[in-house]
């Protein structure tokens, strides 16, 4: 950790402490308060604080590390996974483009095979992720390490204009419409997330509701969340994180996610009764082979 680097950036007063914590048999970054230790929310202000804070908690508490919470205000962060050859220090040349376009605050993951950048900007309506790419600008917080690129790095530029051509060239994925996610094909098994959606939206109420238009089918949003949650434990195969990337995808995706997200699909696929679509696909395979 750095944090004279990171005194340097002007961070806003919305600084938390982490720690790893298992959730589905996975390490999972988990943002704490400096205070006492216990978990923060990003949805709750009144658990940061300012970087010296946070700073502080990390020397009490033992934390992992320290992070900033994004709350749609002023700065994006782009998180590029498994772009860095920890023997040679090597940069993926897809990594490389990003951050020759962003030219802002670059540094190091905590795990040293990532990279991470913080703009000021606010990320274009649109998906947040797609392979190793990830776009965040509200409902998270994004990890510091104050490891720097380099010394041309070491500063958070407002650069909304390269923030657009990113998500464009990278994350950029064409609206779903009942025309294009109907091909008449036969569906075959496939976990990549375009693939699935397009496979899910030939139901016009799962396509409504995808886009984030529950109005008129739902009394509530919570009501057409579990719907949503639902339909994705069967496309998903009752995997939570397939499950949870794709519905930050859908126009459903809000910070009370960051909350209640994990529990709910816990909830759901507890009672989920049926066979899921890995599974039909299983028993179509066993009787064409028969």
């Amino acid at each position: 950790m750095n944090f004279d680097i990171l005194r340097g950036l002007g961070l806003p007063p919305r600084c938390v402490g982490w720690q790893y914590e298992q959730r589905y048999g996975k390490a999972t970054k988990v943002c704490k308060k400096h205070k006492t230790g216990g978990n923060a929310s990003v949805s709750i202000p009144a658990t940061w604080g300012t970087l010296e804070q946070a700073i502080d908690g990390y020397y009490k508490h033992g934390f992992a590390g320290i992070g900033v919470v994004l709350d749609g205000t002023d700065m994006t962060a782009l998180d590029l996974d498994k772009c860095v050859d920890m023997s040679t220090g090597k940069i993926e040349l897809w990594a490389k483009d990003i951050i020759i376009t962003a030219n802002s605050y670059t540094e190091y993951s905590p795990s040293y095979t990532g990279i991470r950048i913080l703009t000021y900007g606010n990320k274009p309506v649109g998906r947040c992720r797609k392979g190793d790419i990830e776009m965040y600008n509200n409902g998270r917080f994004v990890t510091l390490t104050g490891n720097v690129l380099d010394d041309g790095h070491a500063v958070i530029e407002h650069r909304q204009d390269e923030i657009n051509v990113i998500h464009a060239k990278y994350l950029f994925t064409p609206v779903f419409t009942p025309q294009l996610a109907y091909t008449g094909q036969s569906p075959e098994l496939s976990f990549d997330d375009q693939d699935l959606i397009l496979k899910a939206c030939r139901d016009d109420r799962f396509q409504r509701v995808w886009s984030g238009s529950w109005q008129g089918l739902y009394v509530s949003q919570s009501q057409a969340d579990f719907y949503l949650i639902n339909k994705l434990i069967f496309w998903c195969g009752k995997d939570p994180a397939c499950i949870d990337q794709l519905f930050r995808q859908s126009g459903l995706y809000r910070p009370k996610w960051e909350r209640r997200g994990a529990a709910d699909i816990e909830a759901a696929i507890s009672t989920f009764k049926g066979s899921t679509w890995p599974e039909v696909q299983a028993t179509r395979r066993r009787s064409y082979a028969g």
